[in-house]
Formats: C-alpha cells, sequence, structure tokens
C-alpha cells in the first residue's frame, strides 16, 4: 500500500526562521528554495521577481477572467433552476411567483419562489 503514496522530497523546515542572512525578498526565496522546498530548479537560479513575471503573473490574469465567468455563469445557472421550478409548479396546478430576497452583489442565491394551489 506504502508503494502507491507519493514519497516527500527534501526536508521541511519548522518553526522559527533565522532572520540574521536574509536581508531581501530574493534572500528569503532562495533561503527556502535551497532548504528543497518543493519549488521548481528554475526559482533556485532566477530572480524571484523575475519568475513572478514570467511564470505567475500570467495566471493571476487568467484567473481574474475566470472568477468573472463564474460569477456571471453562476447567477444564471440559478435564475434557470428557479425558473424550471416555478414552471414544473405550473403545470402541477400552483400558482408561483419568484421574488429577490436581496441584492444580487452579495450573492447569486437571492432568488425565493412562493407558490400557492
Amino acid at each position: 500500500m506504502q508503494d502507491n503514496c507519493p514519497q516527500m522530497l527534501g526536508n521541511f523546515e519548522t518553526g522559527r526562521v533565522d532572520m540574521t542572512n536574509i536581508k531581501s525578498f530574493k534572500d528569503y526565496v532562495k533561503h527556502f528554495a535551497t532548504a528543497e522546498m518543493l519549488l521548481e530548479e528554475a526559482i533556485k537560479k532566477a530572480d524571484p521577481e523575475t519568475y513572478y513575471k514570467a511564470n505567475i503573473e500570467p495566471l493571476i490574469k487568467l484567473f481574474a477572467i475566470y472568477i468573472g465567468i463564474k460569477g456571471i455563469v453562476a447567477q444564471l445557472v440559478e435564475l434557470v433552476i428557479a425558473l424550471d421550478r416555478q414552471c414544473y409548479l405550473l403545470e402541477n396546478g400552483c400558482r408561483s411567483k419568484l421574488y429577490y430576497v436581496y441584492k444580487e452583489k452579495n450573492s447569486h442565491h437571492n432568488i425565493a419562489l412562493f407558490a400557492k394551489r
């Protein structure tokens, strides 16, 4: 069973970090990169700011786009589900109305469905 488990790479430091040799952010990153933590080999040699701009910054922009699309789609899905439930009630002889309970910017789960036979 242990053969299927991935092995941990390197030794992780725990506890307080000795900051006497760390003068900048670059030194801080290189300290932990050389401590065999799970960082790419490229970050050990490269300047952390250059690495960030080349590898992390483009991902942040994509993540922002993803969050925006997710917010729009989530509101649409919530409305479609509420309308589907309302149609079901209408097909079964109930009168129903949809109401917005509170502002959409707080949450997209803001639709209330009231029904009466």
